[in-house]
C-alpha cells in the first residue's frame, strides 16, 4: 500500500513494533479450521501452542 495506517491495540504499526503486533494478531479462517483427524484436545493444544501459551496453562485450561 502507498497510503494509510494500521492501528491495533491503540498503537500504530511500524517496523519497530512488529513483534508486538504479531503477539496480538491471530488467524481466523473463513472456513472450517478443524481437521477431521485431530481430537478437540489436539486442536486446543495446537492453537494454544501457536499463540505461545505455556504447556502448564494449556493443560490447566483444557482440563477445566
Amino acid at each position: 500500500p502507498d497510503a494509510g495506517v494500521v492501528k491495533i491495540c491503540n498503537d500504530y504499526l511500524n517496523i519497530k513494533n512488529l513483534k508486538t503486533f504479531y503477539e496480538n494478531v491471530g488467524f481466523c479462517p473463513q472456513h472450517n479450521a478443524l481437521w477431521e483427524d485431530l481430537t478437540l484436545w489436539e486442536h486446543l493444544v495446537l492453537y494454544a501452542s501457536i499463540k505461545k501459551v505455556s504447556e502448564n496453562k494449556i493443560i490447566e485450561e483444557c482440563e477445566a
